[in-house]
Formats: structure tokens, sequence, C-alpha cells
């Protein structure tokens, strides 16, 4: 049986939330920023999971806490609204596009606190890149090598994730792609095609392995990524959504799936 890195939710997904009218000054760059670095934040800190859908804010986490931030942010600056007094629960089921859009926002910020232990996302063209630390990274040629160039200058080649969070018959599936990262002297992501000529040859050689190397390094990565074998996203409610790894012909023969 060959296994894929892809993993299918135990349960079909059902996220209780907390929802609330919600509106800021959109057209203002700075109060923009300032929304989502609070949500990101609030994430960071295992206070809340949250998103921004529709004119409100749907969040997985300490209710109090969650509303007093953005109180005491609307009374610092202003063109904020929450309307504490509309505050609901609700029950998120991936059964709309709306639906499917704020459970994968929730989920990812709950799964990034997850993995910052080890990983640090990026964006590239709006999806989701998790980078190994490079104190992780580091020692181990698994993970990372360096490449200088003969003018003096070192590059890094560290190894990365890219995840996809999707949804089939209301289970979640996650897909774990391999991927490799070139950094310049300035620490700055750039495509490998622009290594100096020599140098391409060894990058090469670093990120394509054989089948089986590649199979080894991506167990290794996502141990790391989940901090173990025990594949569960903990919400800072303390709600928690169970993985297990799914094998290739029963991808589509949901809920079928192998224990892990």
């Amino acid at each position: 049986m060959i296994e894929l890195s892809v993993f299918i939710t135990i349960n079909p997904v059902s996220l209780k939330c907390f929802k609330v009218p919600f509106s800021y000054r959109s057209d203002n760059r700075n109060i923009s920023d300032i929304v989502w670095k609070l949500i990101r934040l609030l994430a960071k800190a295992g206070i809340a999971a949250a998103t921004l859908r529709e004119g409100f804010l749907y969040f997985k986490g300490d209710r109090h806490k969650t509303l007093y931030t953005f109180y005491i942010t609307s009374e610092e600056i202003g063109d904020i609204e929450c309307k504490i007094n509309e505050l609901n629960e609700t029950v998120i089921e991936p059964t709309s596009p709306q639906n499917v859009q704020i459970s994968r926002e929730i989920f990812y910020r709950a799964f990034n606190r997850i993995a910052l232990k080890h990983y640090y996302v990026m964006k590239l063209n709006g999806k989701n890149y998790y980078v190994l630390r490079e104190s992780i990274a580091e020692g181990d040629a698994d993970f990372m090598i360096t490449l200088e160039a003969l003018n003096g200058k070192v590059y890094k080649v560290i190894r990365g994730l890219r995840l996809t969070f999707d949804f089939i018959k209301n289970y979640g599936l996650l897909f774990i792609d391999f991927k490799t990262f070139v950094f310049d002297e300035h620490n700055e992501n750039i495509h490998w095609i622009n290594l100096p000529g020599a140098l391409r040859i060894k990058y090469k050689s670093f990120s394509q392995v054989d089948s089986y190397s590649r199979y080894v390094i991506l167990n290794k990565m996502i141990e790391l990524l989940f901090n173990g074998k025990n594949y569960k996203v903990i919400f800072p409610d303390n709600d928690v959504i169970s993985f297990t790894k799914i094998s290739s012909h029963s991808l589509y023969e949901v809920p079928y799936v192998v224990d892990s």
C-alpha cells in the first residue's frame, strides 16, 4: 500500500464558533492592517482563531479576551465597530463556498500556531508555505545546505512544505507537498533559476531526491509539523480536529481511512 502525504479528518468538520457583526474602515489601509494584525496576534497568543467574512467576525476561542481586544482598539483608534451585544454562537460546516472559506481560514489560524514551533509561515501567491526554521534545519543534511558562489555570496537552501486544506463530503483533507526554498545573502526568498549557474546543479542534487529519500524526509518534516505522530489540531477553545493518513487507493472512498 502506498501512503501519500494526504490526511483526512476522522470526523466530518463542524466548527462551533462565535459570530459577531464587525465592520471597519476598509478604505483606510492603516485600519485594515491593524485589524488583520490583531487577528494574527490573537491566533499566535492562543486566544482565538478568527476570520472576517461578509460583515461578521467568526472566531473560536476566548470570547471575553477577543471582544475586549477589539473594543479597546476601537476606543483608541476609532473606525472599528464590533457589536458585542449581538454576539451569537453558530456552527460552521463546509456546506457552502462561504462556509468553506470560513472553516479553512479558522483552521489555518489554529494550525499555524502549532506549526510555528518548527516552521515559519510564508505567503506566496496567496498560498501557505511552511519553511523550516534555520535553527531547526541547520546541521541536518536532509533539511538544509549552504551554497557559496565564486564571488563569496552564500545562499541557503532549506526544506519546506506547502499545505492545502480542502473538503470532501464534509471531511477535511490536508494535502502536504514537498518544497525547497532558496534564500540569498539578504535572507530574501529567490527562485532557484536566479542562482549562479554552477550552483544550480548542487541545488537540483539537493532538491530532486529519489522516492524513498523523499518519503523519509517528508515524514520527518510532517512529524515536526505536528510535533510528533499525533496528527491533530487544537483550537483556542480546546476543540480538536484529528487526522489520520489516507491511502492512495482510498482517496475517493471517504470516510474509509487507514490507521496512521
